[in-house]
């Protein structure tokens, strides 16, 4: 009961092999960032009706946070007219709030996946060739571990992990906490230097009996997912995981695909809810 009250209006997807294999083939948006693509979203207007008005591809994921972040019942509306969602605003103090919201949130990366709740702290780049300050961080001590000392880059990764656990609200009440196996190991290190949260990492429970081949240069979705399975994912004995809410980390979001398995394999050993964050998001749809 308490959980269900932790969690209100954060959904519980049911998903399976068919629903991520529509979702990869969905071309649709599948991000939202105010930092850059969803830069004017919030508009005034001239109408003598309402002050202003906020429009938005899918309310996956951004509905609950932004609903729990500004105390609203309900924040976006479905369009009757077109593929979006939207908000009129009715008073300057509305607007502002909002405003004020989008402004604390920008670096974050809104994704309509097939997880209950899904987001990246960052984009990956801005631009082609252009890394975020935290794309910048996610390079370094991604490929540069070898070279360099990267210990400054891995410190800032976690603060900003920290940082961002901290004021979402939803994924910091996670029972669990685990990284894709697939990820680099400087995830579990993140994980490490998480402080003040209750979760308990559970990464050494979960990895792929023999991985091999990378997804980039997969085009179409039985493709991916054919390798996925291929992998053979396994979940340790000894870990209840019945009716728990599972915070699954991951360094870079590009299709999203494996973190959407794991998942669904989780979600198949009983957890009731999880809940994903990536470091990055590519650029990429």
């Amino acid at each position: 009961m308490f959980a269900d009250l932790m969690f209100m209006n954060v959904p519980k997807k049911e998903v399976d092999l068919d629903v991520i294999r529509d979702f990869i083939d969905d071309e649709n948006a599948k991000r939202i960032n105010f930092a850059s693509h969803h830069a004017n979203s919030l508009r005034k207007t001239s109408s003598s009706n309402i002050v202003g008005r906020i429009v938005l591809p899918f309310d996956d994921t951004i509905e609950p946070i932004a609903s729990n972040c500004m105390g609203m019942n309900k924040f976006l509306f479905r369009s009757q007219y077109s593929n979006s969602f939207y908000r009129n605003i009715h008073s300057e103090e509305e607007y502002t709030q909002i405003a004020n919201y989008i402004d604390q949130f920008k670096d974050i990366v809104f994704l309509r996946d097939t997880l209950d709740l899904s987001v990246a702290l960052s984009m990956h780049e801005m631009e082609p060739g252009k890394r975020t300050k935290l794309g910048e961080h996610e390079y370094q001590v991604k490929y540069q571990q070898e070279n360099k000392d990267i210990s400054e880059d891995l410190e800032a990764l976690t603060k900003e992990m920290q940082n961002s656990l901290e004021k979402l609200p939803f994924f910091k009440h996670a029972d669990y906490v685990c990284a894709v196996p697939s990820s680099k190991p400087f995830i579990r290190q993140i994980i490490k230097g998480l402080k003040g949260f209750s979760f308990t990492d559970i990464s050494g429970i979960v990895s792929w009996d023999n991985k091999s081949g990378s997804l980039k240069n997969v085009a179409t979705a039985d493709e991916k997912l054919d390798m996925i399975q291929s992998w053979g994912f396994h979940i340790a004995e000894g870990t209840d995981l019945k009716d728990k809410t599972i915070l699954l980390l991951d360094d870079m979001y590009q299709s999203g695909v494996t973190m959407q398995y794991v998942a669904m394999q989780l979600k198949e050993a009983g957890a009731r809810r999880v809940l994903g964050v990536a470091l990055v998001k590519s650029l990429g749809n």
